[in-house]
C-alpha cells in the first residue's frame, strides 16, 4: 500500500471527509459497522477507495479489518504488494483458519484478508452461512469492516453480500460510467433492501474549467494553500505554484 504520508493534503482530505459522512450514516449503532463498497461496472476504483478508507479510518483510533471479496478480479493484496493466496477462500472451504489466512499491515490497527487461490465456482462461497459467521466473529475484533466487492451489474454475488452489511457506497468513475449503469446499479441495491449510504465520484479531471471552479473553493484547495503558505509563498504564487495530479479529487456522498 503507497504510504500516506506522501499523499498531498487535499487528497487525505477528501477520504477523512467520506469517513466522516459514513461515521454520520451508521449513526450511533453499537459494535463494528460494515461497509460495502462496490460499483457499477468494473474498474472504477472501488478497491482504491475501499484501501484508502481504511487507512482513514485506523487514522483516527478505529480497529479497521479490510476484506477482499471479489474473488473473480479482487486485487487487495497488489496493494500491499504481497502474493494472493492463502487468503478468505481457503478459510471459507475449510482448508484453514480464518486467524491462518489473516495478514497484518504495517500499521497497528489495519488488518486484511486477501481473496486467496480461487477457482472457477468459488464464488459461490460468498452465499453460504460461512461468510456470515465469519463476519460475526470479526466484529469481536474491529470497529470497521470495509467489504471490497464485485460490480453490481452482470453479476450474482452483490445481491447476496448485501445481506451481510450495514449499508453501501457505490463508487462511479467520473466521465467513464454512463448514467443509466448509476441509476441501474442504483435499482439493483434498493431493490435488495439494501441502505445505500451515498456514492463516491472518482477520477474527476481537474482540467476543465467548471471541474476546477468547484474544486478551487473546496476544503482540498484550502490545505494546499496552507501547505504553500507554510513553505512562505505569497497568494499570488500559492495560486500558480504546481498542484498534486492525484487519482481521487472529487468526493459525494448523500
Amino acid at each position: 500500500m503507497e504510504d500516506e504520508s506522501k499523499k498531498p493534503n487535499n487528497v487525505l482530505e477528501c477520504y477523512r471527509v467520506i469517513r466522516a459522512h459514513l461515521a454520520l450514516q451508521a449513526g450511533d449503532k453499537e459494535g463494528a459497522k460494515v461497509i460495502m463498497l462496490t460499483s457499477s461496472r468494473p474498474s472504477e476504483g472501488k478497491t482504491t477507495t475501499c484501501a484508502n478508507l481504511a487507512w482513514a479510518f485506523q487514522s483516527s483510533g478505529s480497529r479497521v479489518l479490510l476484506v477482499d471479496l471479489d474473488f473473480r478480479r479482487g486485487r487487495v493484496h497488489r496493494l500491499f504488494r504481497e502474493t494472493r493466496g492463502p487468503g478468505l477462500c481457503q478459510a471459507l472451504t475449510g482448508e484453514m483458519t480464518l486467524e491462518e489466512v489473516k495478514r497484518r499491515t504495517p500499521l497497528p490497527l489495519l488488518d486484511y484478508y486477501s481473496r486467496g487461490d480461487t477457482v472457477a465456482g468459488s464464488s459461490e462461497l460468498l452465499c453460504r452461512l460461512g461468510l456470515e459467521q465469519a463476519i460475526e466473529e470479526w466484529k469481536r475484533d474491529y470497529d470497521w469492516i470495509l467489504l471490497d466487492t464485485p460490480p453490481v451489474l452482470g453479476l450474482s454475488e452483490t445481491t447476496s453480500l448485501q445481506r451481510v452489511a450495514d449499508g453501501v457506497v457505490l463508487v462511479v468513475k467520473s466521465e467513464i460510467t454512463h448514467r443509466r449503469d448509476v441509476i441501474e446499479a442504483i435499482g439493483h441495491i434498493q431493490k435488495a433492501g439494501a441502505k445505500l449510504y451515498g456514492v463516491v465520484l472518482n477520477s474527476v479531471d481537474l482540467s476543465k474549467i467548471s471541474n476546477y471552479y468547484n474544486y478551487y473553493y473546496s476544503s482540498a484547495h484550502y490545505y494546499q494553500m496552507f501547505d504553500d503558505e507554510e513553505e512562505g509563498l505569497s497568494q499570488p504564487q500559492a495560486r500558480n505554484a504546481g498542484k498534486p495530479k492525484v487519482r481521487i479529487s472529487s468526493t459525494s456522498l448523500k
